[in-house]
């Protein structure tokens, strides 16, 4: 055995001062991400465990809504995937999620971004999938819980498992979280790729109050127990002494007389539930006389995926892109039975986000490297309305009335 005689070491010390930017963070593997027991995931779930970093309630990590960096506005939070920018455009708080199980790191910057990233100054959250290599790797996922690992919630009467208005055999509560993903090379040493899927289902039950019209009601009697508030006779309306005044109509019962063709055709239709619950009047009407099941159906399709090309050790080409579809199914209803005659939440919004990303790193010299992409961002949205179609407006007898859509 011969005497060593030269001896190579290369260190590799990061800096205790990054000089080359005043900005600051911190950085979390995807990896790392996947598995903390997150109630879903979402990339920007990352600010949790970030400091400097405020949220407003239940901070959700499928929008940036609930975060504030700094102090700053929700809305000025940059999202970036693999350099492009991910907001959504028109509501500033929405970013297209990308597969979980494809992202390699998340940067989370908590002051003034340096100028490569621009968009503002509320901080960025900068997002990197992972390449393919020379071998193929594959992961299989399915998180979930049903009712049974969940507890009964405080303000709730019943156990889901309970019988309950609405739910003779109790009410469901399911979430599943199914995803995937596959990698490999196309061509070994040049070409890769790794593509991920997610599937989020949800289907539960929340328990909340509602108010709705008592028989009574329907029948023109407004006098709520006797402690209604006195109604007046419009059609009485005159001066006196200078004073405009109205008759007070008797017990604050409305003749059925004086009903509307309208009127009579909504009654006759009855679009509301029944009240369910023991009757509490006020001055303006009963409270809380409804207890009934809120459904939540929740459908969303993800999909990220990557190809990376080698041409050389110098020269690198990439193409990125990310899909979020949400089949956009409402939580209604809520007092309405028929939701044609709920404006707010008689619709659905079926979406559909996508974003690529085009990248190509070029290094010169030793002293000049090229970097650059091209991005497109698409964000469809389509609004469902129940009632389109349906010509409400001559059953419900209005006249001069367009009929593809409910009267508002």
């Amino acid at each position: 055995v011969g005497q060593v005689t030269e001896q190579v070491e290369v260190l590799a010390n990061p800096s205790v001062i990054a000089t080359e930017s005043a900005a600051e963070g911190a950085t979390l593997s995807g990896d790392i991400m996947y598995k903390l027991p997150n109630y879903q995931r979402y990339a920007a779930s990352t600010m949790n465990f970030i400091g400097n970093i405020s949220t407003g309630g239940y901070a959700y990590g499928g929008g940036l809504g609930s975060y504030h960096i700094a102090g700053q506005r929700s809305s000025a939070i940059g999202a970036f995937d693999d350099g492009v920018v991910s907001n959504n455009q028109t509501s500033g708080t929405g970013y297209v999620k990308p597969v979980l199980n494809t992202v390699e790191d998340i940067k989370i910057i908590t002051t003034v971004a340096p100028a490569e990233y621009g968009h503002s100054g509320g901080g960025i959250m900068d997002i990197v999938k992972k390449t393919g290599t020379n071998e193929f790797h594959g992961l299989a996922s399915l998180y979930g819980r049903s009712r049974r690992m969940q507890h009964r919630l405080f303000f709730d009467k019943y156990k889901t498992s309970q019988p309950q208005p609405g739910g003779p055999n109790g009410v469901g509560s399911f979430f599943l979280l199914p995803d995937f993903n596959l990698s490999g090379p196309i061509i070994k040493n040049k070409t890769f790729f790794i593509v991920g899927y997610q599937h989020l289902i949800e289907k539960k039950s929340a328990q909340a109050f509602g108010t709705v019209p008592t028989p009574d009601m329907l029948g023109g009697n407004f006098g709520f127990g006797g402690v209604g508030q006195q109604l007046f006779d419009p059609s009485t309306t005159r001066q006196v002494n200078g004073a405009w005044v109205r008759d007070p109509i008797p017990n604050n019962v409305i003749p059925q007389s004086r009903f509307g063709a309208v009127a009579r055709n909504v009654i006759a239709l009855n679009p509301w539930f029944s009240p369910n619950l023991p009757i509490q009047y006020t001055a303006q009407g009963p409270l809380d006389n409804l207890l009934y099941n809120e459904p939540a159906r929740v459908f969303f399709h993800d999909w990220s995926g990557r190809l990376d090309h080698q041409f050389n050790p110098g020269l690198k080409l990439f193409f990125s892109t990310t899909i979020n579809t949400n089949e956009g199914l409402s939580r209604f209803p809520r007092n309405l039975a028929i939701p044609d005659f709920d404006g707010g939440e008689g619709v659905t919004n079926p979406s559909q986000n996508t974003i690529m990303s085009l990248g190509g790193t070029w290094i010169i010299s030793p002293t000049m490297i090229s970097d650059t992409r091209i991005g497109f961002n698409r964000w469809a949205r389509e609004r469902q309305v129940a009632s389109t179609g349906q010509d409400w407006a001559s059953r419900l007898g209005i006249p001069n009335t367009d009929g593809a859509l409910m009267p508002s």
